[in-house]
């Protein structure tokens, strides 16, 4: 099956970069078993620290076709107008 994912600022943020440096680059955030035989549906969280980015990746470690099915999200920690 198809997977899909999107994030998006809405609101100002406020991102402690400090705080994220203690944490790895690559984290798998959610994980759950959507066939009883094979298939699992993962997010992993990437930090692109230097461009103040949070990238979420959804991916199935069953191949299909060939290839993964696999979705991608980035989120820019922006100035919000105020």
């Amino acid at each position: 099956s198809d997977s899909s994912l999107a994030c998006r600022q809405t609101s100002e943020m406020t991102v402690d970069w400090d705080l994220l440096a203690k944490i790895p680059e690559d984290t798998n955030v959610f994980s759950q078993k959507t066939n009883p035989w094979f298939k699992t549906m993962n997010v992993r969280r990437l930090l692109d620290r230097e461009e103040k980015t949070i990238i979420y990746l959804v991916f199935s470690e069953h191949l299909i076709d060939g290839s993964p099915k696999n979705a991608i999200s980035a989120v820019t920690a922006m100035p919000w107008p105020k």
